[in-house]
């Protein structure tokens, strides 16, 4: 099952190349085996699955010994997106390489809550920058840039190699506007100046996996962990965006653990603070307000002067 030259596969029909992959990946147990299938096709046959089928294209047996080498790795609990060095992100193509966080489709509704906290702002008369704790491959701040590219998007990630995948995204993606640093995000903003009259949204995908949890997939233990695990049960770099952001004053927006709704909200008595499930309707964002200045805006369709 590689990709050789020497390869003597019959001529096989896409229609018969996806049901083999789908057949192979959901006998191994492989999560989302019909889109994993779908996905290795498309990539490898550079055209829709929909035409694929519908045309029902003969496959050349180079291809067809590529197909059936990534559908190896994959039962083999390698990462598709690994392998293919690529994800769809809010429609969008973006580079990823082993080493950097893989996106989820639940952090498109962190983009979607960002936009929405972005539109607010403006419509104020504030002049909001966009500060990123863990750029990752660099979708959330490139989805915000693409959307606003008036507003500076800051960004800092203390992986190399996230740094190296963002900026080639960035600049596959043409935002000028967003500008990224390899280091601590706290350090980073601490030594960052900026002017008076804006107005700083923190956005973050943090690491929040408690380190004890013991149902990790096989194929997300293939990331890095320091993008996915924080001491405290999953808590302390949230808490630490918390501080930042009531001790500045500025507007937080970040994903969470499922689990961490009451102790957040324990933690955040009192303050202007909201929640928001994500597509399967488990716990996952969190939002908060620093000033009383920015107490009337909505975060999750929630005024940030009601209590929780």
């Amino acid at each position: 099952m590689t990709g050789s030259k020497n390869c003597k596969c019959r001529p096989q029909s896409a229609r018969d190349a996806y049901q083999d992959a789908y057949r192979t990946l959901c006998q191994h147990g492989i999560d989302d085996a019909q889109a994993t299938a779908i996905r290795i096709l498309e990539h490898v046959l550079n055209e829709r699955y929909v035409q694929l089928i519908a045309w029902d294209i003969p496959i050349e047996p180079p291809q067809q010994a590529l197909i059936k080498d990534y559908i190896s790795r994959c039962v083999n609990q390698e990462p598709v997106a690994y392998i293919l060095g690529e994800a769809w992100f809010y429609g969008h193509r973006y580079h990823i390489a082993p080493g950097v966080l893989i996106p989820r489709p639940e952090t498109e509704l962190l983009v979607q809550h960002g936009m929405a906290v972005l539109d607010q702002l403006e419509s104020l008369g504030h002049q909001p920058v966009v500060l990123e704790c863990g750029v990752g491959s660099g979708v959330i701040g490139i989805e915000l840039s693409r959307a606003y590219p008036h507003i500076p998007v800051y960004g800092w990630d203390i992986s190399p190699q996230a740094i190296r995948v963002a900026n080639r995204n960035i600049q596959a993606h043409g935002c000028v506007n967003m500008h990224i640093t390899e280091g601590d995000f706290f350090e980073g903003v601490a030594n960052h100046i900026l002017p008076d009259t804006v107005t700083p949204v923190v956005i973050a995908n943090p690491p929040y996996i408690d380190p004890n949890y013991p149902n990790l997939s096989p194929c997300v233990q293939k990331e890095p962990p320091e993008a996915l695990f924080a001491s405290n049960g999953g808590l302390s770099v949230i808490q630490a965006l918390v501080a930042l952001v009531r001790d500045r004053e500025w507007v937080l927006l970040s994903e969470m653990g499922y689990n961490h709704r009451a102790p957040l909200g324990d933690m955040m008595a009192g303050l202007p603070v909201s929640f928001a499930t994500d597509w399967a309707g488990h716990d996952r964002f969190v939002g908060y307000v620093g000033s009383p200045q920015l107490a009337n805006i909505e975060i999750f369709g929630k005024k940030m002067n009601e209590p929780v």
